[in-house]
């Protein structure tokens, strides 16, 4: 993605169509729609945890197909994050 470009969602936007706010995601940051497997991947999640309410709803980069080299935002970090480094 762009350096200084940043992507906002309103929480409504992202309950309502939370796959298609994800693709969003993937298309503005990667330039490309997510895999089928990755697609896949999500639905099943989304559709466990509608079934599974927990307080707490661990994820990992690799159940999203994505590494910590391909989530670098710093400039996120440095703009809302650096009053609790």
């Amino acid at each position: 993605m762009a350096e200084g470009k940043r992507i906002d969602f309103t929480f409504s936007e992202l309950t309502s169509d939370l796959t298609g706010s994800i693709e969003r995601i993937y298309e503005m940051c990667f330039n490309q729609k997510p895999s089928k497997q990755a697609k896949e991947t999500m639905l099943t999640y989304i559709k466990k945890q509608k079934h599974e309410k927990k307080e707490k709803q661990p994820r990992l980069l690799t159940d999203f197909h994505i590494s910590e080299k391909d989530v670098v935002f710093d400039e996120y970090r440095k703009m809302f994050l650096s009053s609790f480094s």
